[in-house]
């Protein structure tokens, strides 16, 4: 008798050099046992990750509502608003967040209160998180440079919340994802 390898496995040949058909019915049994549970082990992975991912969202629905409910009822109008034109979240834009998106998103939040209302840069800094007013100045100022070296990619974003916030329609937040 000597050893040849059957698929990943051993198997005994015989002295014919066949291999023994009870032993690999054993090792083709043994491969698909293990395959369906790999699968089973996968799609159990693929469901915790599926129930991990919806409770996220629950979580990040209830930031967001709790983060506009603090915010005045016209801004967060504004806020809903380019957070849907630059597929942001509210909690992000009124949160620490600091990537490039969610910074454009909060410059361009706090130029449209600006222009729209006659609020002070400190009253827009604390209805923005708690921010100084320098912080806010510096953010309208950053969002008119933006405007004018980047007019044509901010054109669609800049286009479609300036026609809602000039139309009188009621507009409710969506979640981006």
């Amino acid at each position: 008798m000597s050893y040849a390898p059957v698929h990943d496995h051993w198997a005994v040949t015989v002295s014919n050099g066949g291999y023994r058909a009870d032993v690999v019915a054993r090792v083709r049994r043994a491969r698909r046992e293990a395959e369906y549970a790999s699968s089973r082990e996968r799609m159990a992975e693929r469901q915790r990750r599926d129930r991990a991912s919806a409770a996220l969202d629950r979580l990040e629905a209830r930031e967001d509502a709790d983060a506009l409910r603090r915010v005045h009822p016209r801004v967060r109008r504004i806020v809903g608003l380019f957070c849907r034109a630059l597929a942001v979240r509210p909690s992000h834009v009124l949160g620490a967040r600091r990537t490039a998106k969610v910074v454009l998103a909060r410059q361009a939040v706090m130029y449209w209160v600006r222009r729209r209302f006659t609020w002070s840069y400190s009253r827009i800094g604390r209805r923005f998180g708690d921010r100084d007013h320098t912080t806010v100045l510096h953010g309208v100022r950053a969002y008119r440079a933006k405007r004018l070296s980047q007019g044509r990619t901010l054109k669609e974003a800049r286009w479609t919340a300036s026609r809602r916030l000039t139309t009188r329609s009621r507009i409710t937040w969506v979640s981006p994802t």
